[in-house]
């Protein structure tokens, strides 16, 4: 479970399809803190505090 005040993850950008392919895994060879992480997807427009995400 992500834990804000915890931090326990991290903030990683990976192209849309690298992504896709990670979450279809059950344990991924290439991973960033465990082979059996989940992932989080969050869009951001080019500015990140105004913008909507164009997706």
């Amino acid at each position: 479970m992500m834990d804000f005040a915890r931090k326990n993850f991290t903030y990683e950008n990976l192209p849309f399809n690298k992504l896709i392919h990670r979450c279809e895994q059950t344990i991924n060879e290439e991973f960033f803190l465990a082979p059996n992480e989940r992932y989080y997807f969050r869009a951001l427009g080019d500015n990140q505090r105004t913008d909507v995400a164009n997706i």
